[in-house]
């Protein structure tokens, strides 16, 4: 925990059903962050909307949805969309779970009113199809990107949907970490420290789903200025 609050975003350590993986860098489990009822609940809006299309990649690899890797195979295969999508918004039941959702993120990391309004909360539901897979990245954005979306991603929470029984776990390379998905189980990471520098101890990927996975995720963006921040407005279509 004093690794954490010294130079990563501060985290209650007291929050319900938390317990450490590693401790440095840090990486965490919270049990049921969100009831099976309401992840199952989001699923199904989700499904229903029509509004799912191929994930994107940004950053060090380039921009959109058929970049690709270091071996030359595409990054990223799976669908999703940004829940603070107006049109998504709209939908009440998806409304009123994205609520739960960010209370449960704000008891998790602590800010006054003021300081949550200066950070961006980007939130993205991803469906993996049997087969489909993100090869191992890292979520900070590096240093010569950071000017283009005028903040930082410090913080990292993939927040399982659905029971997979096969396939589809996080791993981190770099430190031989694997988190099985469970519904309503959030894995919770920092890309970055307060420096703004990328850990690159934090690369990971979702390894190939072999049953049809749901995830949600979550990254919490700090300004690297305010004037760099509000320049910059989430494009969530």
């Amino acid at each position: 925990g004093e690794v954490i609050q010294e130079s990563f975003v501060a985290t209650n350590m007291e929050f319900p059903q938390l317990e450490p993986v590693c401790n440095d860098p840090p990486i965490l489990l919270a049990k049921d962050f969100l009831t099976p009822e309401d992840c199952q609940g989001l699923v199904d809006a989700i499904e229903a909307s029509g509004l799912l299309k191929p994930s994107e990649v940004k950053g060090s690899y380039g921009e959109g949805a058929d970049v690709a890797g270091a071996d030359g195979s595409q990054l990223r295969t799976s669908s999703s969309l940004f829940l603070e999508d107006d049109r998504i918004q709209a939908i009440p039941e998806v409304k009123a779970i994205y609520d739960r959702f960010i209370a449960q993120l704000r008891e998790l990391f602590p800010m006054t009113d003021r300081q949550w309004a200066s950070i961006r909360c980007n939130t993205q539901v991803a469906r993996y199809y049997p087969g489909e897979y993100f090869r191992p990245h890292w979520d900070a954005f590096p240093e010569d990107y950071l000017g283009k979306v005028g903040a930082q991603r410090m913080v990292t929470v993939l927040l399982y949907l659905n029971e997979v029984g096969v396939g589809g776990g996080t791993y981190f390379p770099q430190l031989d970490i694997r988190c099985l998905p469970e519904i309503g189980k959030a894995l919770i990471f920092y890309p970055s420290d307060k420096s703004l520098e990328s850990d690159l101890r934090t690369q990971h990927e979702a390894e190939d789903a072999v049953d049809e996975k749901w995830v949600t995720q979550i990254w919490l963006e700090f300004p690297t200025t305010s004037a760099a921040m509000a320049a910059v407005k989430l494009n969530t279509r």
